[in-house]
């Protein structure tokens, strides 16, 4: 299995080493980590897990809650160029928008997302996107740039909003909340997408599965993210288990 989604630099994961996390993850079958930035100083850290720790590589974005710093200073665009371009990046991420109670205003969100859509595209980098109360907007401008590799994370959309990112060849990668028994539409949209198009995901420290909500999330736990997933398809964990690790070596590029 492969965590697509993880913030290792966060509290209170950012408290201990990353290779203890990444051997309790590999103690449940998780073989690589793909760890995510929402801010430029996320990003470098990112990049240094990802060149100490092989089972790491290194998402680097700017989140939509911290738009409003990417443009403030010319050197932050330069360094995000430049730390896409190093070779422990495997992605974009984690970019997009979020309308809900964040104070930078959508018109920032959307040309800071636009303008990382266009450096993911000169770099050949698959992207992933973040999306709150921002479903519209979100949807019409990855229509617009039409970019080859774009996964949704946390994902728990309705149906018919489901059926439009699928049919844009897009993914989207569940979490630990698609086990909380109130979220119906996060487990009706894992029912419907065919399981070559979905991901795994902990978004670590956030988010911790059943029976572990309340807690921090981590890795490890990605393993009942697989098994909700697989109940609620009705299919062999060790099939969601082999798909999704499938799909993400190739999203992310990454090696056996």
């Amino acid at each position: 299995m492969i965590d697509t989604h993880a913030h290792l630099q966060l509290p209170p994961l950012a408290a201990e080493s990353p290779q203890a996390v990444i051997a309790r993850a590999k103690e449940q079958g998780v073989s690589h980590i793909i760890n995510v930035a929402t801010n430029i100083s996320d990003a470098r850290l990112s990049l240094d897990f990802a060149k100490k720790y092989p089972k790491i590589r290194a998402a680097v974005g700017v989140h939509p809650q911290a738009a409003d710093t990417l443009f403030s200073d010319v050197q932050i665009l330069k360094e995000l160029e430049y730390l896409l371009g190093r070779p422990e990046a495997a992605a974009l991420g984690e970019v997009g928008l979020d309308y809900y109670k964040n104070p930078v205003a959508p018109s920032v969100q959307k040309q800071v997302f636009e303008w990382q859509i266009r450096l993911a595209l000169e770099n050949d980098k698959p992207l992933i996107v973040h999306n709150r109360e921002a479903d519209t907007d979100v949807y019409e401008i990855l229509k617009y740039y039409k970019c080859p590799r774009v996964v949704l994370h946390c994902y728990g959309r309705s149906i018919e909003y489901t059926r439009k990112i699928l049919d844009l060849g897009y993914y989207v990668s569940f979490t630990g909340n698609v086990t909380f028994p109130k979220n119906k539409q996060g487990q009706e949209a894992a029912r419907f997408v065919p399981l070559e198009r979905l991901m795994l995901e902990t978004d670590c420290p956030f988010m911790a599965p059943v029976p572990h909500r309340g807690q921090a999330s981590e890795p490890a736990m990605v393993s009942l993210v697989a098994e909700k997933i697989a109940e609620l398809k009705n299919i062999p964990a060790a099939e969601v288990e082999k798909t999704t690790d499938s799909t993400a070596r190739k999203f992310f590029g990454l090696e056996a």
